[in-house]
Order: structure tokens, then C-alpha cells, then sequence
């Protein structure tokens, strides 16, 4: 008994290249349908060639980018940071042994106005730069370490005692006084560690502003470098308004900051 076909059935089958669709019927009449052999729609050469231009374009602008930012940008220096180490510190820190300090470059701090002479540097305020050199052989381990390779600076306030120029208001008086530690230890770079009251006294900035761009300057025609660096307190913000203030007019003191 045979069964009657309520629904057309499909089925495919492949000749070569081509698909074709076999549509049975009710009266057991098979017909071939051709089915397309390729996607209705096509993909436009025109099309690939504008994307492969595109493509082109971005890439030759990033490659001469690079290309420009190799060939004139400098060449960053590499990171570089020193300890401060407490001249004063008792007992001595043995600063200049490697076996003590494996940095090579390091503050020293901190210098700060003599409290019985305002315009005379001190160590910490304990020592004058020649008692320094006698009690502590300051001098003497300073030159160790530069045999050794390494390298100091100085630094100048702290959070304790006052700074030169807060305290010594005479103008010639503290060039003289910056010049000395200058000279004393041939330093090649400073750093000014400005905290509490000094920090918005406009007339302690002007002044060390204008001491420490006039030694710079005869640093530069000596021939000599003096780099000038700036601490200062921050918060979470940044710097706070006095120091920005501060930084604002140091540099039109003429001061050049590293």
C-alpha cells in the first residue's frame, strides 16, 4: 500500500560544481530546481581596494611617526634618585663605604643658617663647615666616595631649623653664604627642601631666588654645572598652593630648576 505525500520533500544533491534540489510530489514526480552556485550578493573589489588603502594609510602614518619620534625626540636619561643622609646623624653614618651604603649618589643634609649667625651656613645647625670637616672628617669621606665613583649634593632647609635665606636677610650676605657650600664640596647639583613658615614667606623666596640664580650663574661661566632641584610638601592633590607659588617665583628669579 503506498503513502501519500502531504508536504513537498527536499533533498540536495551535488553535481560537480553545481547544487541542484530534488522536489518530490504527490504523484511521485521528481523535479530539479538549479540552486544558485554562489552568494547573491558579491563582494566589491571596489571595496577591498579602499579598506587595503585605508590600511595603508594608517600604518605608513604610524610608521613615520615612530620613524619622526626616533630621529628628533632626545634620549630621556634614565631615573635617578638619591637618600639624604643626615650629616649630623650620631653615630656617624659611614656614608662613603660600600659596605654602608650601596647608593652611590647621595643628599647630604641638611645645611641651614648658624643659629648665632644668621648668614653663616651649618650643618644642622651643630656644626660650621669647617667643624664639620674637623669632627665628622666631612671633607675627607666626601672624597672617598667620589673615588669610589659616586657623587654628592647638598641639601638646604629641611623641617627643622631655618633655611639661609628665611634667616639671613641681607642679600650679598647670603650669595656669599650658598656660594661657600657651593665652592667647599665643587657641587654639581642642590636641592632647596622648603617646609613650614619659609614655604609662603614671599620675602625669604625672592631672596633665595635671586642668591641662587646669581651663584648659577657664575657657576655656568666657570664652566661648572649646578643643578637645582626643589622639595616640597604635596598632598593627595599635588603640590599645595604655596608651593606652586613658590616654584611660580623662583623661576622668574631667574633660578633654572633641574
Amino acid at each position: 500500500m503506498g503513502l501519500k505525500r502531504n508536504q513537498h520533500t527536499k533533498a540536495t544533491a551535488e553535481r560537480g560544481d553545481d547544487t541542484a534540489a530534488a522536489t518530490g510530489s504527490d504523484d511521485g514526480t521528481e523535479h530539479l530546481e538549479e540552486l544558485p552556485s554562489e552568494p547573491t550578493e558579491r563582494l566589491s573589489w571596489t571595496r577591498v581596494a579602499a579598506a587595503v588603502g585605508i590600511v595603508a594609510i594608517v600604518g605608513g602614518g604610524i610608521a613615520y611617526g615612530a620613524r619622526e619620534l626616533q630621529a628628533t625626540d632626545p634620549i630621556l636619561d634614565t631615573s635617578w634618585s638619591v637618600p639624604y643622609i643626615d650629616v649630623t646623624l650620631t653615630p656617624t653614618y659611614q656614608f662613603q663605604n660600600p659596605q654602608s651604603n650601596p647608593a652611590r649618589d647621595i643628599a647630604l643634609a641638611f645645611v641651614v643658617a648658624d643659629p648665632d649667625d644668621a648668614c653663616t651656613p651649618s650643618w644642622g645647625g651643630a656644626y660650621t663647615l669647617d667643624q664639620a670637616a674637623a669632627d665628622l672628617e666631612l671633607d675627607r669621606r666626601i672624597t672617598q666616595l667620589r673615588a669610589a665613583g659616586g657623587e654628592i649634593m647638598v641639601s638646604f632647609g629641611g623641617q627643622a631649623n631655618e633655611e639661609l635665606a628665611y634667616a639671613c636677610t641681607d642679600q650679598a650676605d647670603l650669595q656669599a653664604a650658598y656660594r661657600s657650600v657651593v665652592e667647599r664640596y665643587d657641587l654639581r647639583a642642590i636641592d632647596l627642601d622648603i617646609e613650614n613658615a619659609d614655604l609662603a614667606d614671599a620675602a625669604s623666596i625672592e631672596r633665595r631666588a635671586l642668591a641662587i640664580a646669581a651663584v648659577q650663574e657664575e657657576r655656568a661661566a666657570a664652566e661648572e654645572q649646578l643643578d637645582v632641584w626643589i622639595t616640597l610638601p604635596v598632598t593627595t592633590g599635588g603640590l599645595t598652593a604655596d608651593g606652586i607659588e613658590l616654584v611660580t617665583k623662583t623661576l622668574e628669579g631667574g633660578v633654572v630648576l633641574t
